[in-house]
């Protein structure tokens, strides 16, 4: 699909609330995901890992 026919379906999927509940099903998935970390030891693996969610959420694309 063309840059055209993606326009006309995000903008179907923004009209219809899709695309918010998708995006708020990320976030509680991203906190889920996050709080499950609490599990290991702190450190700069933990520390990276727990970054992720929140830098896969904020993206545009």
């Amino acid at each position: 699909a063309g840059a055209p026919e993606i326009a006309e379906l995000t903008g179907l999927l923004e009209e219809s609330g899709a695309m918010s509940r998708a995006r708020a099903q990320a976030r509680r998935t991203a906190t889920e995901a996050v709080v499950e970390l609490e599990h290991f030891p702190d450190g700069p693996a933990r520390r990276a890992l727990a970054a992720v969610p929140g830098y896969l959420i904020s993206r545009d694309r």
